[in-house]
């Protein structure tokens, strides 16, 4: 009974949703399917209320919990760069009740891709969920969503973060709870520079010599400091996120339980916060925290992987920590508190303190209260804690993905040497059909199907929006696609289109193998004529311009519809696991390579267009020609298997696929005409 009325419920979400406008008023979306799917037994829903707006759900007097929108509580943006809407149930208890995806267009998700149901599943391992704790989460190992990592690891973080935002709305701190009419406000922020966060008193701290430290004059020379020392709450996004940016800021607070406190704590110079115990006992013997008659000392549990400062005009530091104040040891942000550094004696001996207290702007709590304490209550616009691109923890991403990017680094290591010194291989014939082979073999086999790296115009086309609206990091929790498109980038500048659409790109692999088992087996190449060739070229850079068209005038949803013209996902992704449309599309593509060597590549490919725009502006050319080449010798022209050379003997570098085929004729001494007159004539030898 359970189960089908689980099922039940997702199937009246699914309907519902369907039909759903993330714009329409929350009273609109929430429609007895969501409510059925989101908050399972729920009473009588009320008419949402607030800001972000929640509609509290009641048993007769009393509140059972409320349902809320990631889109108007976080306002989260998907890898397409498009906002995305979950309707999200969470009890009195601080309890995540359900979701249910309202409306998502992601590159990756939809019925004929990964089925959305794959992403909702995972998220039923959110139920029942205490928002007040750490929760983590990269994507990694999550079956039924392979391609689709960064679109999971974004919604999934969406539903925990507008579900703190929500519980601490609605005061659901438990233990952590403020009983006092003054609170921390964790949500205020005004952008501030380094010297403004220590001139507000955000951040405290200062320069220390020898002398101010107490330690030995040899400890770090004569008068000058020997430690550049700060300190700083950095739990308010006052604080933290001008000291951290708001991606990683938002990342830090995402690790800690409801309720901790983010310690930061900032140094260089001669003598060290840190120390090397830490090493050997996991105490970080040199720090305590002291607040009124009580103390606290760090040890590695509470340590967190600092990311970099941030903050305009901050100085460099040598040694960054992050430290989670758990809420057990009952530490009251709203009080002063110092920070001891003690260096031991066999160091040199010695120490400071900083002591902090809270700037006023970030106590919050009854006006009437703060005007009596002779507190000015802070009015300020509300600017939300999360930003649209608050990840989890890419450089995790990165270090499980350590031995892909390590082949990758050395597989763009081996063709860098290839395409800046071609001659390597294209002075023997057999050394260059075998390197060539064996190079795309592993570019299909392991770079495609294996490792899921295919650079598709979709990537082209976000990064193009990131740069004009900002918000890297998602992006980043594709490794792999990260470092092709940046190594496609500066191959285009140095050399041309042909790097990446010759060596790097998996389907362009596929379709040349397949060309050259034609070949094998003897089927027909079927020559276009110059002309017509030429017409053709043009067809790419018309499906180029469509699908830019559509990213500036309807969005990245009706983008991704029409990129399906790009065969990638169906053959390369998702390895012809598609609906038969699809599939039989993409057969068909590779079919005509079979005829017309990389067809689908010289005439329709949009990230091909893309590419060969940027190329234009290449600084090298790296293909040898002589003043034969094209009259009177064409064997070039014959050699080449996309037809890229003129009759001129020219080669047009933005159809090239530095595929080196007219290399290897251009140094054969025995096929090559110039060549063969020099190795023919009485005493001379081939000119290379």
């Amino acid at each position: 009974g359970g189960a089908a009325a689980a099922v039940l419920a997702g199937w009246l979400a699914a309907a519902d949703g369907a039909r759903a406008d993330m714009y329409d008023p929350l009273a609109t979306r929430l429609t007895p399917g969501v409510v059925a799917k989101t908050f399972p037994g729920a009473g009588d829903v009320q008419p949402p209320a607030g800001s972000p707006p929640a509609a509290a759900v009641r048993d007769g007097d009393s509140v059972q919990g409320w349902l809320f929108s990631t889109f108007e509580t976080v306002s989260p943006r998907g890898y397409s760069g498009e906002p995305f809407d979950i309707i999200v149930g969470l009890d009195h208890a601080g309890r995540i009740t359900g979701s249910a995806v309202l409306e998502l267009h992601e590159p990756m998700v939809g019925p004929s891709l990964i089925p959305q149901t794959k992403l909702e599943d995972l998220f039923e391992g959110l139920r029942n969920l205490d928002v007040r704790r750490p929760v983590r989460f990269t994507g990694r190992g999550v079956d039924g969503v392979r391609g689709a990592t960064i679109s999971a690891t974004l919604t999934y973080n969406a539903i925990v973060l507008s579900a703190r935002k929500m519980a601490r709305i609605q005061g659901l701190l438990g233990e952590a709870a403020d009983t006092g009419p003054f609170q921390l406000d964790v949500d205020r922020y005004e952008p501030r520079g380094w010297q403004d966060l220590l001139d507000w008193g955000g951040v405290v701290g200062g320069e220390f010599s020898a002398a101010d430290l107490g330690v030995a004059d040899g400890a770090g020379g004569a008068g000058g400091a020997v430690l550049s020392f700060y300190a700083a709450l950095a739990t308010p996004a006052d604080v933290g996120r001008n000291l951290f940016g708001g991606q990683w800021f938002n990342h830090h607070i995402s690790q800690i339980g409801y309720g901790d406190q983010l310690l930061a704590v900032l140094g260089s110079g001669r003598v060290s916060w840190r120390g090397n115990a830490v090493r050997r006992t996991g105490q970080y013997d040199r720090l305590r925290l002291v607040q009124g008659e009580r103390s606290f000392a760090f040890t590695k549990a509470e340590s967190l992987t600092a990311t970099a400062v941030r903050a305009e005009g901050r100085p460099l530091f040598a040694e960054t920590g992050l430290f989670r104040i758990p809420r057990a040891w009952e530490f009251d942000p709203l009080e002063p508190w110092t920070l001891e550094l003690r260096v031991p004696p066999a160091a040199g001996g010695g120490g400071v303190d900083l002591a902090y207290a809270l700037p006023r702007e970030l106590v919050g709590g009854d006006p009437v209260a703060l005007e009596d304490a002779g507190l000015r209550p802070v009015q300020t616009a509300y600017l939300g804690l999360v930003r649209t691109s608050a990840l989890e923890g890419w450089r995790r991403v990165w270090a499980e993905h350590d031995g892909a990017i390590m082949g990758l680094a050395v597989l763009l290591a081996v063709l860098s040497v290839l395409v800046a010194r071609p001659e390597a291989i294209s002075r023997r014939r057999r050394v260059h059909r075998w390197a060539r082979l064996a190079f795309l073999a592993v570019v299909i086999g392991w770079l495609g199907w294996v490792a899921n790296a295919q650079l598709t115009i979709v990537n082209v086309l976000t990064y193009a929006q990131a740069v004009v609206a900002g918000g890297w990091t998602s992006f980043l929790y594709e490794p792999l696609i990260v470092i092709i498109a940046g190594y496609t980038l500066v191959s285009l500048v140095l050399l041309g289109r042909g790097v990446f659409c010759g060596w790097l790109c998996p389907f362009g692999a596929l379709q040349e193998l397949l060309a050259r088992f034609a070949r094998a087996v003897r089927l027909p190449a079927l020559p276009i004529a110059e002309t017509a060739n030429e017409r053709l070229w043009a067809l790419k850079y018309v499906v180029l311009a469509v699908l830019v068209g559509s990213t500036l005038t309807q969005g990245m949803g009706t983008t991704q519809a029409l990129a399906e013209v790009e065969p990638f996902k169906t053959a390369i992704t998702l390895r012809f696991d598609r609906s038969l449309p699809y599939v039989l599309y993409a057969g068909v593509l590779l079919a005509l390579g079979l005829f017309v060597e990389r067809f689908y590549c010289r005439f329709l490919c949009p990230l091909g267009a893309a590419v060969a725009v940027l190329g234009k502006v290449r600084l090298f050319g790296n293909l040898a020609r002589r003043a034969e080449c094209g009259s009177p010798c064409r064997l070039c022209e014959r050699a080449c298997p996309v037809q890229a050379i003129h009759a001129s003997g020219a080669i047009n570098m933005n159809e090239c696929f530095q595929c080196l085929d007219c290399q290897v004729e251009y140094h054969d001494d025995r096929r090559c005409p110039p060549l063969v007159r020099l190795r023919r004539a009485p005493g001379n030898a081939p000119a290379g």
